[in-house]
Parts: C-alpha cells; sequence; structure tokens
C-alpha cells in the first residue's frame, strides 16, 4: 500500500534524524501515522490519500465559522477530553471528529439553533453544476440510478481516487450559511458559551445515554433515535458511516466521564477539578467500581 509505504518513510526520518518517533497503525479504518517529538509529546497524526478526510474538514472548518461560540466550545471540550483520557482513538476511545460531532449535534438541537444540519447546507445539483462541468453534464443527463437517488436526502461520500479539487458539495461560506440557510433566521440563539458548556455536559451526561438501548445522533438532520448496541453511534454526516465504533464497556467509561462532569458542573465546582487529569485510559477502568 503506497499510503503505508510513505508512512514508514517518514517514520525511518524522524527516527533517523532524532526527532521523535512515529507509530503507525496500519489496522485502522483508514492507516493513520501518529507523531510524537522527542520529548513524547503527541504533535498529530497523518494520513495519506485520504480525500474523505479533507471533505470532513472542510466541513468542520465551515461549521466552525458560523458562529464565534462553536470554536471555543470545542477547544474546551477537546482539552477536558484529553485531560481525562478519552480522547484517543488508539485507546479504544473518542476520536476528535465524533467530539465534534456531538458538539454540532448538541447546537443544532438548542431552540433556537446555533447551527442548521448539514441538510441545510447541501447545495443544490444546480449550484454544483455551476462550479464544476462534470456534474453539469451529469445534471443535463442523469441516469435512472442517479434521478432516484436524488430523491432520497443521502449524504454523498467521496471515494478513493477522487480529485481532491472537485467543489464541494455543501456551501462553506459562513456569512452565506447565516443568511440563507437558517429556516428561522440567524443569531436567535444568545446562551452564553459557560450556558451551552453547562448544557452539553448535562446532555451527554444524562441516564438516556447510559442506558442499555444506545442512541444514534445524526448531524445529517439533526435527529436522534435508539439502537441496539448500547453506545452512543456518530453518524458521520457525508459518509454515514459510524464515525466511532466501540465496545460497550468502552463506552460505559466514556459516559462516566460525561456524568462525572454534568455533576461538578451543577455542585458548581471549579474548571480545574473538571479537567482534572485521569490516572488512567477510559478503558482500563472498571465500570462501577
Amino acid at each position: 500500500d503506497m499510503g503505508i509505504t510513505k508512512m514508514r518513510l517518514l517514520q525511518r526520518l524522524v527516527r533517523r534524524d532524532d526527532l521523535g518517533d512515529v507509530e503507525i497503525i496500519s489496522a485502522a479504518r483508514v492507516p493513520v501515522a501518529k507523531i510524537w517529538d522527542k520529548h513524547g509529546r503527541h504533535v498529530g497524526d497523518l494520513t495519506v490519500n485520504n480525500v474523505g478526510a479533507l471533505e470532513n474538514s472542510a466541513f468542520v472548518g465551515a461549521f466552525a465559522r458560523v458562529d464565534a461560540r462553536v470554536r471555543l466550545l470545542g477547544r474546551f471540550i477537546k482539552y477536558w477530553a484529553s485531560r481525562r483520557r478519552i480522547n484517543d482513538r488508539s485507546e479504544g476511545t473518542l476520536s476528535t471528529y465524533t467530539l465534534i460531532l456531538q458538539l454540532f449535534h448538541f447546537l443544532q438541537t438548542r431552540d433556537p439553533p446555533v447551527l442548521p444540519t448539514y441538510e441545510a447546507i447541501l447545495l443544490e445539483e444546480e449550484e454544483e453544476a455551476a462550479a464544476d462541468p462534470n456534474v453539469a453534464a451529469a445534471v443535463a443527463a442523469p441516469t435512472a440510478a442517479a434521478r432516484a437517488a436524488a430523491r432520497r436526502p443521502v449524504p454523498r461520500a467521496r471515494h478513493p481516487g477522487d480529485d481532491p479539487r472537485r467543489p464541494l458539495p455543501f456551501l462553506v461560506d459562513p456569512a452565506a450559511i447565516q443568511r440563507e440557510r437558517f429556516a428561522a433566521g440567524y443569531g436567535l440563539n444568545d446562551e452564553s458559551v459557560g450556558s451551552l458548556a453547562y448544557g452539553f455536559f448535562q446532555r451527554y451526561g444524562a441516564d438516556v445515554f447510559a442506558a442499555d438501548e444506545g442512541q444514534t445522533l445524526t448531524v445529517f438532520d439533526g435527529a436522534q433515535k435508539p439502537n441496539s448496541r448500547s453506545v452512543l453511534e456518530m453518524r458521520c454526516p457525508i459518509t454515514d458511516r459510524d464515525v466511532n465504533p466501540m465496545t460497550i464497556s468502552v463506552w460505559r467509561a466514556i459516559h462516566a466521564e460525561f456524568e462525572r462532569a454534568a455533576a461538578l458542573l451543577r455542585a458548581r465546582r471549579p474548571l480545574d477539578e473538571l479537567c482534572e487529569a485521569a490516572p488512567v485510559p477510559a478503558q482500563r477502568r472498571q465500570w462501577g467500581g
């Protein structure tokens, strides 16, 4: 695999120049190289030829620019999750993308909403055609399958080999999203960052997410429905895949962290206590112990 070969080259160069280390996780759904500096600090992750990740990043960036509170909340939640050791896919816990989708879903379902649904920012075929002649040809002469698919509100995904320069199928301009994609108008939600953070932890710390019946959340349309897996299932709005498969025991340990955070906030405890470093990763914690 060319991607793994490139990651191994990076690994050799980093080790040769004594810059740190690179761990290649080839068994992941998308192989990833985790990069560490010479002091053992995690610098970042690298994937190769992962066009879908580019689209995910563009979507996250678009939503983050719609409202200034989104970035502040995202940074705080990621910091909290990292401190509590539930933000590391290599340990079986939550990816940053999952945490951000949790935040987006929460903000979509406020009353009034802070963010629109992904469905609301999808471009119409005519808008895509204006930006891409290939799309224009497909719109001009659609196949029967294409016409049937167009009637279904399903996410559209990129595939290996797709041209990364192809126009995105969703709106990314924050001003246009604010102006055109809120059903009742943008700016109606005036909750503070603190109030929203409190609500985020109360929501995900609630008993409904700890029940034997799991919950599936879709940022595509802001829906929530039970599942039979007894875990939180976050669906990618672009691919409709579960972005963070996990075991029941790991989800229970993760949910216990949301419960802890919710209880501390209700008790008005300081943020330093909320973000106190956890001694061991979530998957090594004894549920109920």
